[in-house]
């Protein structure tokens, strides 16, 4: 008997030993908001995390989030844990992202940051619903290439209860904004945007914003709304390298949406200037890049050749008002170590 009471505590024991070094991986996704308009967006927060008493390691779990039929999945957000990474994103509508821990160890509960938070940006294509949006998350196949080819189930997973996760969302009507059209391009080290509205009801502004990766956005400029079928233009001085750049459009009431995204190549072998508006009567925004950093002197000369304005400019974006002037043609010259380019400005 005492024999087979120590077998049995031998092997509960063991059982024990087993499970206290097991991970335990779990998600939750919710759509915050619920409700978005059509072609608006919203962002579905993914929280997952690691409940067992052993780490798991980078490259070895999988998450799949799936829409339903009145949705579409943009991308990540900026605030998204760096952990994880896109393995594959499916396009249109009632599509799938798949992400993977490339970016370090989910860490056990009894580790440091435990906890992940993904933040999916969804856009919101058809009117109706609720439809399910769901979430799993589980090992990479047996063979993970990105472990060398070895299987990740010797991590163990405690609860499988934990591993899967669904959502909803309802898309009402369209936004009070629709564009005519929006496009971008750019000369060395200046990118012009110019946009149009098709229309404007209830309508604030627009945030107008810049990526170095396609992934994390900042805003670099606002531009209120001016009311349907008005046209509007923005320049902007990015790094070298890949830009990318889109719309936030704002309604009075907070609520916003995406425009498309316009990827552009930056190369800055050259210095380059932008002037705008031209002609203008307030306000002549001067945006100059130059390799070297340094200012450029500027004097705005009048038709009689009498200097009425002389300023030093700097690197990047620069105003010049020219609301007390009188009406006419006028010449911008700009001087920077010894380089002259002269440019027309009309003040009407």
């Amino acid at each position: 008997m005492k024999k087979i009471i120590t077998i049995l505590m031998a092997a509960f024991i063991a059982i024990s030993n087993v499970n206290a070094q097991s991970a335990d991986f779990d998600i939750n996704i919710l759509m915050q908001p619920a409700t978005i308009a059509q072609n608006a967006t919203g962002t579905l927060n993914v929280s997952t995390g690691n409940n067992g008493n052993r780490d798991i390691v980078a490259n070895s779990l999988r998450i799949t989030i799936s829409v339903g039929t009145n949705a579409e999945i943009i991308g990540l957000a900026g605030t998204t844990d760096p952990r994880w990474t896109v393995q594959s994103l499916t396009t249109g509508t009632n599509n799938t992202i798949r992400l993977s821990n490339t970016g370090g160890t989910m860490t056990s509960a009894a580790g440091i940051n435990p906890v992940a938070d993904i933040n999916i940006i969804v856009k919101g294509t058809v009117q109706g619903g609720p439809s399910s949006i769901t979430g799993t998350i589980g090992y990479i196949t047996a063979n993970n290439p990105l472990l060398g080819g070895l299987p990740n189930a010797s991590q163990g997973n405690t609860q499988t209860a934990n591993d899967n996760s669904t959502t909803s969302l309802t898309v009402a009507g369209l936004l009070p904004v629709r564009l005519a059209s929006f496009d971008a391009s750019a000369s060395k080290c200046t990118t012009t945007l110019n946009w149009k509205s098709a229309a404007e009801v209830n309508f604030k502004n627009y945030v107008v914003e810049y990526s170095t990766d396609g992934v994390r956005y900042s805003a670099f400029t606002t531009v209120d709304g001016k009311g349907s079928n008005a046209t509007y233009s923005a320049a902007h001085n990015p790094a070298q390298g890949k830009a990318y750049y889109r719309l936030k459009m704002v309604n009075v009431d907070g609520s916003f949406e995406y425009s498309r995204i316009i990827p552009l190549s930056i190369n800055c072998d050259k210095n380059t200037v932008l002037v705008y508006p031209n002609p203008t009567s307030s306000v002549l925004n001067v945006n100059i890049s130059n390799n070297n950093n340094t200012t450029t002197d500027a004097f705005l000369v009048d038709a009689t050749g009498r200097k009425v304005m002389v300023a030093k400019l700097r690197n990047g974006s620069n105003q010049l008002n020219v609301s007390n002037f009188s009406r006419g043609m006028y010449t911008l010259s700009l001087n920077n170590n010894g380089t002259i380019e002269n440019i027309k400005v009309a003040i009407d």
